[in-house]
Order: structure tokens, then sequence, then C-alpha cells
């Protein structure tokens, strides 16, 4: 196998220098079906992911290990909207007037529809596991001569537990003829009471925060001012209180996200434009609170007529720490993402969205614990050390960058996933330092490789990720 070129420098730095490492990415999966479309992602209970998604003719639903290996695929049970894991290991989707259950390998358990006597529209807004249960909230209009409405509009929900189905009320059927919302999203809070985010379908389009727990129940409505909500709100809960991320939208200016902050009983404590003009932005797809006591939210941005991943990441204050573009190959447009306790995210997306036959789904994991360093004397290193490289993923070179404390014997290697040796950038004996390294992976195929560092007794790998 022809080795990868490459170039080896050794840089002196005369001044202190402080880097915040980028967020990495550490597999990438892609649909082998072309013309599917990602709708939604979820954790499994061994770290992996269960992908949700959907094509005119037929979808996917497919199972990860953690590793982003493929465990299992069903291009029979897709939908659109939202899927999740259950605690028996199975899985659990909503779309459109329906829920599906199915077992660990993706085989149908069950299946359940909107049923109710006069509605003329029903769907299934969103879904959000509780413990071992899972709520799943619809919306619908009716219409009904022998009531005192002629007409309305209404919510309702199934709670799934112990392999079954059940109507869930919040203290009895919530019928509102004067007023339409819409429920955008569902939250879980530490009393068990259930955080709902609702929108008024009409002007002025206010935002409302509602907790219902049967008792001690409070309501919280925002007012746009001049913009206008749109149909997309995600909620994030810690022990301080709540994170509430939506979009904002008016006739002539580009889509732009705020973020709040609530205390727990629903006291506004602070806002935050995160995004907006000039940037193009989609729909967000995901708001996490962090264990630092911040938030992290990703979106899809456009670049030069591209969609790509943007990930930015706050403060406890909504003080924005970084705010990263994942480089892409193609067009992505991430529609999903879940982290994990670790900081890893994992999202989904279609790539090349507008394309008819060139469509595909893709999963993606990255690793978001960014921390700044600060090197009071570079020339000198302290200890060992190999850097994430930098642009990951890449086309067709990246920069590898590694300390070394002292002169001594070094080798730095790159890997295939099977272990195989593709390249060897550095070799011999290094002075004390930091070194960086370019790579080349012209002539190598699209994937996942390791890069390895060792010398004397330390030894330190990393993933890349090439996407030609």
């Amino acid at each position: 196998m022809d080795k990868s070129k490459f170039t080896l420098v050794f840089i002196t730095l005369l001044f202190p220098l402080t880097l915040l490492a980028q967020p990495q990415v550490e597999w990438v999966w892609t649909d082998s079906v072309a013309g599917t479309n990602a709708s939604n992602v979820d954790l499994t209970l061994d770290n992996g992911a269960i992908v949700l998604g959907w094509s005119n003719s037929s979808g996917i639903l497919a199972r990860l290990n953690e590793d982003g290996e493929t465990a299992w695929i069903n291009h029979e049970a897709a939908s659109y909207g939202r899927v999740v894991h259950l605690d028996n290991d199975g899985f659990c989707f909503m779309g459109g007037q329906r829920l599906v259950t199915m077992d660990s390998m993706g085989v149908l358990v069950d299946s359940v529809g909107v049923i109710q006597e006069h509605i003329d529209i029903a769907r299934f807004t969103c879904m959000e596991r509780a413990g071992n249960r899972i709520l799943a909230m619809y919306e619908y209009e009716y219409n009904d001569q022998d009531s005192d409405y002629h007409w309305g509009y209404g919510y309702g929900a199934y709670l799934f537990s112990d392999g079954s189905f059940d109507r869930y009320r919040f203290g009895g059927e919530a019928m509102m003829p004067q007023e339409e919302y819409t429920v955008h999203s569902l939250c879980k809070l530490e009393d068990n009471a259930l955080l709902m985010g609702l929108q008024l379908s009409f002007w002025p389009h206010d935002l409302i925060l509602w907790k219902r727990d049967g008792n001690d129940n409070w309501r919280t409505t925002i007012d746009p001012g001049e913009w206008m909500y749109s149909n997309n709100t995600q909620l994030a809960v810690d022990h301080d209180g709540i994170f509430c991320a939506t979009m904002l939208s008016d006739m002539n200016l580009p889509n732009a996200i705020r973020l709040f902050r609530f205390s727990t009983e629903g006291d506004s404590l602070w806002y935050r434009e995160i995004a907006g003009a000039p940037d193009t932005i989609g729909t967000l797809a995901n708001l996490s609170a962090t264990t630092d006591g911040g938030a992290l939210l990703t979106y899809p941005v456009r670049r030069a007529g591209l969609w790509t991943v943007h990930i930015a990441k706050t403060n406890s204050s909504g003080d924005i720490l970084w705010s990263e573009d994942i480089p892409q190959d193609s067009s992505f447009a991430v529609t999903a993402a879940v982290l994990n306790e670790d900081g890893a995210l994992t999202v989904v997306g279609t790539v090349n969205p507008t394309s008819t036959g060139n469509r595909a789904l893709r999963v993606m994991r990255i690793n978001t614990n960014t921390t700044p360093v600060t090197d009071s004397d570079p020339v000198l290193a302290s200890e060992f050390a190999l850097h994430p490289n930098y642009p990951n993923p890449f086309n067709p070179s990246t920069e590898i960058s590694f300390d070394m404390p002292y002169g001594a014997p070094a080798t730095l290697k790159v890997y295939d996933i099977l272990g195989r040796e593709v390249a060897t950038l550095a070799d011999g004996i290094l002075e004390a330092g930091t070194h960086r390294v370019t790579f080349d992976g012209t002539g190598l195929a699209s994937g996942v490789y390791i890069y390895r560092l060792e010398s004397n007794n330390f030894v330190q790998s990393r993933k890349m990720v090439l996407m030609k």
C-alpha cells in the first residue's frame, strides 16, 4: 500500500499561547441506501445510537454500536418523527398519527393511533422519556355538534408503560376553544412534573412554558416583541433551572436563535441571542444542559451555499464560550442530536438535502469536551501530549500537533480502522518542543483513521475522519 504524503515541521514559539481544542469527530456513519432523509436519533443503553429516517418509497431504523458500526437495519419500519430507546432495550417512535414499539432487534411489537370521536385532524407532536415510561403528546381539531362548542382545538397524550399504551389525562381532557396551542417540546422535572413548551398558533405566537403536576402548576408566557416565535422550541433541565431555546423568525430578517434561562418556578432570569444574521441558520436540532451548568446548542448553518453542522457552547450565564462549524465533505443538514454524560454529541442529518437521488442519512459522533489550554513556555513542553487534529473531518489534509518535554526517539503513525498502517509521519529522535505534522489523505478512502504517538513509555492515540 502506498504511503500518504507528509511533511514534518518543528515550530518554536517565543510567546505564551492559549489554545482551545476543537470539537472532534469520532466517527461517521452513512446509510448505503440513497434517497433517505434523517428524522431523529437517541442513545442506546450501551452508548450506541438508534437512528430513524424515511424516504418516499421506504425508510430506515438502524442501530449502531458505540464505535459507529451497524448492529442491524430495518428498512420496513421507518418513519418521520421522534425515536426513543426504552429501558427494556426496545424502541418506540412516533410518526404522523401512530406510535410504534419494537424490540431490541427492530421487530414490531405494538402500534397505536390517535382515536377520539369528532376529531378531524390529529397528529403526534413530541415524545419524551419519563423514567421507564414514554409520554407522547398529540394535538387535534374537533367538530362536535353535540357539545357547547362546535369546533375547537385540544391536546392529549398516550403513556407507554409495561409494554402497553394508555390514554393519559392532565386532570381531565384539555379542550381550549378560545386558544389554539401546539405542544412543541416536553421535559420531565426532578419532582416528576411535566414541563411543556407550547406556542399560540395565532398571532402574536407567544411562547408558553407550562408545568403540569396536578398540584403546583405554573405557566409563563414570553412575548416575542417584534419577532415571531417559530414552531421549534427545545427544553433542557438541570439542578439550577430550565434552559429554553427557540427559533425567532421575521418576514424581513433571517432566522435567529434565542436562549432563555428560567428558575425551577418559572421565573425568567435572562435571555441571549445565540445565532442569527449574517448567518443563515436552519431548524434548531438540539439543546442540552451540560455538566458545568451551561448549555450546548446544535443547529445547521449555511456556508457558501452548503449546509453544515454548527455547535455553540455557553456558560451558566448564557455567554458563548465557543462556537464552531464541523467541516463536511458536502452539504449536510442536521435535524436532531443527543448529548451523553461524557460530552459526546451524536447528530443525525441528511447529506445533500435538496437532491433527489444523492440524498443520504448520516450520523456523526462528536466529542464536545473542549478545554482552553495555556502553555506558559511552549518551547519547553512539560509533558508528552498528542493533540486533536484540525480540521476534523478533513479533505484531503489535516494538521496534527504533539508535544515533546525532552528530546527522545518518537514515532507518529496513521492506521486504518482495521489496524493496518497507512502512513509514518515521524520516526526518529525529536527535539523538545511542539511539533506539527500535515497529513495528506490523497489516495486514501473515506473513513475513520487512527493516529498514534509513541515515545519511551508514552503512547497515545486519537481518531480522525477523512471525508471525500
